[in-house]
This record gives C-alpha cells, structure tokens and sequence, in this order.
C-alpha cells in the first residue's frame, strides 16, 4: 500500500481534520497499526506563496505515532488555482514552474512505487517491533 497525503495549508498549519486523522491512526486509537510502516509522500497546497507548513508538520509530527514512513521527497504546489487551471487550456505551453512542479510529482511517486515495494516483505515483522514502543523510544 502507498500512501500520498495532500495537505492544504490551513491558517498556516495543517486541517484539523488532517490533524485527527493523523492521531486516530496512532496505535490504540485504531485496531494495530493501519498506516504503520506505510510509505508516505507528502504533497502541500496553498492558494498563496505558502503550502511548506503542512510538509514540514506532516513530516515532523505524524510520523512518530503512527509510523509512517514519509519519503525523502515531497511536492509543494504554490498558487494552486493558477496551476490547475492552466491545464484547462489545451495548447498551452508549461512554463518551467509548471514543469518543475510536475516533475517533482512524477519522481515523488515513482519513489514511492519502490519504497513500497522494497518494504512490503517486511513490513508485518517492523509492524510486530512497533508494538513493543508504540509511542516512540
């Protein structure tokens, strides 16, 4: 399983739902550990200059109790409406921002495709050690 999170800055910060999310999936909140082990690319979207809040807080705070394994690699798209609606014209060309943008997607996610099958075979006997210290060491 891959998981890519798109987190929308909120106030600066990630959505609390984003946020609940996160903590529900932590071992006792949920049966085991559902994201555990799980690797993760972490993708953030502000309809400003912003959007570099949510990678950060994704990656500094969640990963802990739910064990997520976030991927080196993670996409922030800036102005998030320009960019989606420059798609909408057919003949445009991409300016290098667009490109740029787009290639950080398609490396983050052909990441991902290896991470997760590099930790498939082992993922049940890392899930089984995270019991012992669910909450860290």
């Amino acid at each position: 399983m891959k998981i890519v999170i798109v987190a929308p800055e909120w106030g600066g910060m990630l959505p609390p739902v984003l946020h609940n999310f996160l903590l529900l999936s932590a071992y006792g909140s949920a049966s085991g550990f559902p994201l555990g082990h799980k690797p993760a690319l972490a993708i953030g979207i502000s309809t400003s200059g912003g959007g570099h809040n949510p990678v950060s807080l994704l990656k500094g705070y969640s990963a802990k109790n739910s064990h997520l394994v976030w991927l080196p690699f993670h996409v922030i798209i800036n102005n998030v409406d320009e960019f989606i609606a420059s798609f909408a014209e057919i003949d445009k060309v991409l300016c290098s921002r667009q490109k740029s943008i787009l290639s950080r997607l398609e490396v983050g996610l052909h990441a991902l495709v290896i991470y997760a099958k590099q930790l498939a075979p082992i993922r049940h006997e890392l899930t089984q050690l995270s019991i012992k210290h669910p909450f860290g060491q």
